[in-house]
């Protein structure tokens, strides 16, 4: 097993499997490629174990980066990323899995939903308006139960 290969949402090295909670890095593998509820467990057993949550709880994102990314955090603005991400997250916005999956299937499909984060933003009424096009459904950019099961059916994800 690859322990300098990143493994799940986290991208956590193998070398750090333990630290993530696993028995080994292989384990950490099978674990992740089993469940997206994993990935993010093991991600979040990994920042504890390295102190990490203190820095996420500060809102220190120079400091989280700078430990979770390596000295070169700076060069792809790990910590000015975490900070947007944290300013949309926290905004007040509702999020909607049905529309993630959604947006998932949409950019799978070749569409451009804009970021999957579960908001029927611009962007994901303007694809779901495309694909309803391109589908023969009725013209519209709501994403009701119907359109829903179709993208997903197109994308190979029937039954949602």
């Amino acid at each position: 097993m690859n322990r300098l290969a990143k493994w799940g949402l986290g991208q956590v090295m193998g070398f750090n499997a333990d630290a993530a909670g696993f028995q080994s890095a292989r384990d950490m593998v099978t674990q992740m490629a089993e469940s997206e509820s994993a990935q993010l467990a093991g991600m979040a057993r990994f920042m504890a174990s390295q102190g990490l949550d203190a820095r996420l709880r500060a809102r220190d994102w120079t400091g989280f980066a700078r430990r979770y990314n390596g000295p070169s955090y700076w060069k792809n603005a790990y910590d000015v990323k975490l900070k947007s991400a944290f300013e949309k997250f926290s905004s007040g916005i509702s999020r909607d899995l049905r529309a993630r999956a959604a947006q998932g299937a949409l950019l799978f499909l070749g569409y451009n939903p804009g970021d999957p984060d579960g908001v029927l933003g611009q962007n994901t009424r303007r694809a779901i308006a495309a694909f309803r096009a391109d589908a023969h459904l009725a013209a519209g950019d709501a994403l009701d139960d119907a359109v829903f099961e179709a993208i997903m059916s197109r994308a190979g994800l029937a039954g949602g």
